[in-house]
């Protein structure tokens, strides 16, 4: 790191020297960016800069860099930032976006525009959970020799570099890491999801092939964002919980909690 640090001043003073003869505006704005205060649950950052006249900038940071200065330079005037940390199966499309059937990845995100005109600028970039993990433990549904299939729907993908949702089909059908037994009556399915408006559609459906059907039943079509809204929980929410979902098939009811399955701190709606 020393040894950029110093590649870096280097390289400064000789270009500041070159301006030195040329007009100022043409000459770059070195901008440094502070990334100490990323979280320690975030592995990696993906960093996009868009500039005025259409070109771009893209760098992985990795997580022993986020405790030292960033330091690049850029063209003087306006630019668009975006930070993704924790990609791993989302995939970029003028943003990232989650590829069909499978699950969000635990992603944290930063977005801002920023104006770059002296000689030196500086910046901080500070990104905040953006998605949420279901966890839906499901009980008296189904026999076990019947099986139960979980599907989760939704009508968002992912984030732009502007941090627009990007509108797009979400799908991906987990499957259900518990089998029950005489003991543990239970299916256990686990899915992540990007931020959905509150409008938009995110559902859960439950279905099973009954012996001698040759279509699965719906057996449940749950809207996420309601049953949220009903336990006092949005996803317009600055930062995004995980879910736990205890839905009781026999009681009609789904007990919903932000820290796990047995939380003293829980609210129950009907379905």
């Amino acid at each position: 790191m020393k040894f950029r640090q110093i590649a870096f001043v280097i390289c400064l003073a000789l270009l500041l020297l070159s301006c030195i003869k040329e007009e100022r505006e043409k000459c770059p704005t070195y901008l440094t960016i502070d990334l100490s205060g990323t979280p320690a649950e975030v592995d990696s950052l993906y960093l996009i800069l868009q500039y005025e006249d259409g070109q771009y900038f893209r760098d992985t940071i990795r997580k022993e860099s986020f405790t030292a200065d960033y330091e690049i330079a850029v063209p003087r005037g306006s630019a668009t930032i975006a930070a993704y940390g924790n990609i791993s199966r989302m995939i970029y499309d003028h943003g990232y976006i989650t590829p069909h059937g499978s699950p969000s990845d635990n992603i944290y995100t930063y977005f801002s525009e920023g104006e770059y005109l002296s000689d030196l600028s500086s910046d901080t970039i500070t990104v905040t959970k953006n998605s949420m993990a279901i966890h839906a433990k499901v009980l008296g549904a189904v026999r076990a020799s019947e099986g139960l299939k979980a599907e989760f729907i939704g009508s968002n993908t992912g984030y732009s570099i502007y941090g627009e949702l990007t509108e797009g089909e979400f799908y991906h059908s987990p499957e259900s890491s518990h089998i029950p037994t005489d003991a543990e009556d239970y299916y256990l399915f686990l899915s992540r999801v990007t931020r959905h408006a509150s409008d938009s559609q995110l559902l859960l459906r439950l279905s099973t092939r009954y012996p001698g059907m040759e279509r699965p039943t719906t057996l449940l079509e749950i809207s996420i964002p309601e049953k949220l809204a009903q336990g006092g929980i949005s996803f317009s929410d600055p930062i995004l919980q995980d879910l736990y979902l205890t839905i009781d098939h026999s009681r009609s009811t789904i007990t919903i909690s932000v820290d796990d399955f047995d939380s003293m701190e829980h609210v129950e709606v009907e379905f």
